[in-house]
């Protein structure tokens, strides 16, 4: 959406050479030149000079000039982005155990028109990043994101996360101090999980080094993890929400650790620009999560 004149002027930054910059923009070199010569005489000022070895520069009204072009066009891209939007689909990124085992519920529960609604399941960081570049409108993670101004996020949920293992393990509905868990292998979700994080926090708290001292398996899907956990002697932290099926079926049993709690807050969460826009949206998927908060504690 820039002057093509300015675009010339954008490229030819980048290849600091009139022939390579042409061909890049699929124009003649005199073609460039004069876009440069016009931009200089409506501003009355040089923008580049050959140092004397040659080498085209830039002078300090030129980077200037590119500070602010680089400025315009990264809200023209915003723009853009939000403008695509007014009549898209809502897009909604989850983390794996919320798209996984509480967003088909809730969506149910609200009457959102599912035709209407594209869901991506990833990691945090590639939901935040996909949230930054406009590529989706609404987040559901695991745990609150870093402090960032341009971020808005609300609590929505909270869940328990336990401590499992198979039904024939000899810790199996077992209460124990954590020391006692120093020789157990533990399968753990993939590292810059919301639950991975949960743990290392808790952890730290309590001034111990589990995780660090034993055998760990990096797991980067939880119907993996369970499974490796239902068939071997291995111990697995699990929110509580993706393994109930388990547990009442006695596939996965419980293993209590003293003076261990550990409950986890799930988050909301939109770009600070778009909060007020996607009030609607946002509204009922609140109320689907507080409706579930509800009924799990009936």
């Amino acid at each position: 959406m820039l002057d093509v004149k300015y675009a010339s002027f954008l490229q030819l930054c980048k290849d600091m050479n009139y022939t390579q910059a042409a061909e890049h923009l699929n124009v003649t070199q005199p073609t460039v030149s004069k876009h440069i010569q016009r931009i200089e005489r409506d501003l009355d000022v040089k923008l580049f000079y050959y140092d004397t070895r040659n080498n085209l520069k830039l002078t300090q009204a030129g980077q200037i000039l590119l500070v602010h072009l680089g400025r315009i066009n990264h809200e023209v891209h915003s723009l853009k982005q939000q403008l695509a939007q007014v009549d898209a689909d809502l897009r909604i990124g989850a983390s794996f155990t919320i798209g996984n085992y509480l967003l088909p519920d809730i969506l149910l529960q609200t009457g959102m028109n599912l035709k209407h609604i594209e869901l991506t399941i990833d990691t945090q960081q590639a939901l935040l990043d996909k949230l930054s570049n406009y590529d989706l409108d609404v987040l559901l993670l695991t745990a609150e994101p870093l402090e960032d101004e341009s971020i808005h996020a609300v609590e929505v949920y909270q869940d328990e996360i336990v401590l499992a293992c198979s039904m024939h393990h000899f810790l199996a509905q077992q209460k124990v101090p954590l020391q006692q868990l120093q020789e157990e292998v533990f399968v753990m979700r993939e590292p810059g999980s919301g639950i991975n994080h949960a743990i290392d926090k808790w952890l730290k708290s309590v001034s111990a080094n589990l995780l660090e001292a034993n055998d760990v398996q990096m797991i980067g899907h939880i119907e993996i993890a369970k499974r490796m956990v239902m068939q071997r002697d291995y111990l697995g932290f699990f929110y509580r929400v993706s393994i109930e099926e388990e547990l009442a079926a006695g596939k996965l049993s419980q293993v209590f650790i003293e003076d261990m709690t550990m409950q986890q807050k799930f988050y909301l969460v939109t770009l600070e620009r778009n909060w007020n826009r996607m009030q609607e949206s946002v509204s009922y998927l609140q109320k689907g999560f507080d409706e579930l908060m509800h009924a799990r504690r009936l």
